[in-house]
């Protein structure tokens, strides 16, 4: 316990002067860390979750959706992969547009995903940017036993158009004018990917 205490207070005395954080080889970052992270670091140039393989340590959707506003918005260089769903199903927005067959779960989780868009929407100097998908299905097929980039993270790459009832974040990135190399879970040849590109 003193331990941890000790740790708490050594990241809460940095937390304001770190310019760069790396999770290398790790399996988990615990939520409370990721947190922290996101919330306090205002130096924060380089975050680094993972080294580009889903197999990394995971930002949890759900578990993270009521966060505070990003502390971070210096980060230049951001690197993780996002656990999408906690019950690994096909999420209904991947095939119905409409809404019309939406359950609840895909609603909540919608607006999960526009939270989370809308935080990375805040860092106006982000120049890289890797962000990999896991937690769900792709045709009956775990996204965890799939290279990340043949999953996709959803709507982000699609323009909204209520008028027409298309869903999508595209427009979360018009302000990223410093952002010149996108990775991660963003293959054209991905289904829902494909069907938004036409």
């Amino acid at each position: 316990m003193a331990s941890r205490t000790l740790s708490d207070v050594a990241f809460a005395h940095h937390s304001e002067t770190l310019p760069q954080i790396k999770f290398l080889g790790c399996r988990q970052i615990h939520t409370s860390t990721f947190k922290s992270i996101l919330e306090s670091c205002c130096a924060l140039e380089v975050l680094i979750a993972g080294d580009e393989y889903k197999r990394g340590v995971a930002y949890n959707l759900r578990e993270k959706s009521e966060m505070d506003e990003w502390a971070c918005t210096r980060l230049r260089h951001l690197v993780f992969t996002v656990f999408l769903t906690s019950d690994a199903r096909d999420p209904k927005y991947l095939t119905d547009s409409t809404m019309a067959t939406w359950m609840e779960k895909d609603h909540d989780h919608w607006r999960m995903l526009d939270t989370l868009y809308t935080h990375i929407r805040s860092l106006k100097e982000l120049q890289v940017s890797t962000l990999m998908a896991a937690g769900t299905q792709i045709r009956g097929i775990r996204l965890s036993d799939l290279p990340f980039r043949e999953s996709c993270l959803p709507g982000l790459l699609a323009l909204e158009d209520t008028a027409n009832g298309k869903i999508g974040f595209l427009s979360r990135w018009a302000g990223l004018t410093r952002l010149r190399e996108l990775r991660g879970s963003f293959s054209v040849l991905t289904e829902e990917v494909s069907k938004n590109m036409g």
